[in-house]
């Protein structure tokens, strides 16, 4: 609500920061250094604040990606999901090599290709990134599908569900379920950690997304 006072105390932190990194030797990288204004609106706001870092202008971004996850100014995860597409369609055209009916590796073999090559880049962030909306995410339901049947060796017209019952891998959604309350449980275990408290808030998106599959007795 007010850009002004923002931008101080957002220099007087980053002062903090260079001052402290430079006791230590530490240099920050201009070019890994990116500031991303989050808006949920179309609505005009004002322009982003210039910011500097150890002397250096902070570059003003619409996107960055942080611990391999891409964070647009929306939070809508779009581009990450497109991003994420892409790189599994790479692997799907190894496996696609891989998996020839004539010269290719068999069915258990191709299904752990699947497993190293493609369900852990789709694993990788998902109890995050599947909180956009149903419509981005089918893109990767596809990706799954057209994996399966080329390490089963399936028709084009085998429905989905099938390949998932054949092949033994669960839908990208309740993977996402299962990956989710895995998350959660390891956190609830370290009561001393500042992630903890955040966990299991009643405002945890994530614990929410849980909480409206689970059924109570």
């Amino acid at each position: 609500s007010n850009p002004l006072r923002a931008k101080r105390l957002l220099q007087q932190n980053l002062n903090s920061i260079a001052s402290w990194a430079s006791d230590r030797g530490f240099r920050f990288s201009s070019g890994k250094t990116g500031l991303v204004i989050f808006r949920k609106h179309h609505r005009s706001s004002p322009p982003a604040p210039t910011l500097f870092l150890q002397g250096f202008k902070i570059n003003i971004l619409n996107s960055y990606k942080f611990l391999g996850l891409t964070f647009d100014q929306k939070l809508s995860w779009s581009l990450h999901i497109k991003l994420l597409k892409a790189k599994c369609q790479r692997s799907i055209n190894v496996l696609k090599y891989l998996s020839h009916p004539r010269i290719g590796c068999n069915r258990k073999l191709t299904l752990q290709l699947y497993k190293s090559l493609i369900r852990s880049q789709l694993d990788y962030g998902a109890p995050i990134y599947r909180q956009t909306s149903k419509a981005i995410l089918k893109s990767l339901d596809t990706i799954q599908s057209s994996a399966l049947r080329m390490a089963l060796g399936a028709f084009r017209t085998s429905p989905n569900i099938s390949l998932c019952a054949e092949s033994a891998e669960p839908p990208l959604h309740f993977r996402s379920l299962t990956l989710t309350a895995n998350f959660l449980a390891s956190a609830a275990q370290f009561p001393d950690l500042p992630l903890h408290i955040f966990t299991l808030s009643p405002g945890n998106s994530l614990l929410h997304s849980l909480k409206t599959h689970l059924h109570y007795v």
